[in-house]
């Protein structure tokens, strides 16, 4: 079964929210837990999904956040 966008890209591109509204839905919405990551470097990393108002209409939006601290692959 095929998913149906309920937007189109022209309705994206015209309609969306500017940057600084899905950042505060993000940080609204996202919990950042800190992680070591596989490579030995540090910093806080989360997953999740918002909801976005386009072209009056409600879509969700799939969130992967990772903020690695400089440097931290070497930290003692």
């Amino acid at each position: 079964m095929t998913r149906r966008c309920p937007i189109t890209r022209h309705e994206f591109h015209e309609r969306s929210p500017d940057a600084e509204q899905v950042m505060t839905a993000i940080s609204e919405s996202l919990l950042l837990k800190r992680k070591e990551f596989s490579t030995g470097s540090f910093g806080y990393a989360g997953t999740g999904k918002i909801e976005v108002l386009v072209a009056d209409t409600l879509v969700q939006c799939q969130v992967s956040v990772v903020a690695t601290v400089v440097d931290s692959k070497h930290a003692e």
